[in-house]
């Protein structure tokens, strides 16, 4: 009886270690920043990017392949009520991103995504939550198209585009 219980924990032990170990994957290639578009929220799109790609150790100012990105936030009115009280206002956030690789001067990896999200605006441009509200939803879609990003950075081999 002993011995069976050694033998299946030997045999889930052997199971676990097979699923967790890390077979062939090589680390991700390191990149560097160039110049990132959009203004005040090119500097946001810039300082996420950076510690983002800090995080995961890829960021490497000496690297062959050079990001540049741009984005662009644009509001309009979604909804507007039929008492004129409020206003359902709609942001949407787009982020254009290339990555060339300097050493053989071609194209490795061109990223576009778009986020958007809306909310309920007091109808006056003297209430900052209005103004608040905007500035935080643009924050948060930039963050949302960073963490998209990179991910599939991660899973990007960056090899050459067919033009």
């Amino acid at each position: 009886m002993f011995k069976i219980k050694l033998l299946i924990l030997l045999f889930s032990f052997i199971l676990f270690s097979s699923c967790v170990s890390n077979h062939g994957n090589k680390p991700p290639k390191k990149v560097s920043l160039d110049y990132i578009g959009g203004g005040e929220d090119g500097l946001v799109l810039k300082n996420m990017m950076t510690s983002y790609l800090q995080s995961f150790d890829i960021l490497d100012s000496q690297s062959n392949f050079i990001i540049s990105a741009n984005i662009r936030h644009k509001s309009n009115t979604f909804i507007t009520n039929i008492d004129n009280t409020a206003d359902r206002f709609n942001i949407s956030s787009t982020l254009n991103i290339k990555i060339i690789d300097n050493k053989n001067n071609c194209k490795v990896l061109e990223y576009n995504d778009f986020e958007e999200q809306f909310f309920i605006s007091a109808i006056s441009i003297y209430y900052t939550s209005n103004n608040k509200a905007i500035s935080k939803i643009k924050e948060d879609n930039t963050e949302i198209l960073t963490r998209n990003f990179i991910n599939e950075l991660l899973r990007s081999d960056l090899i050459c585009m067919n033009e």
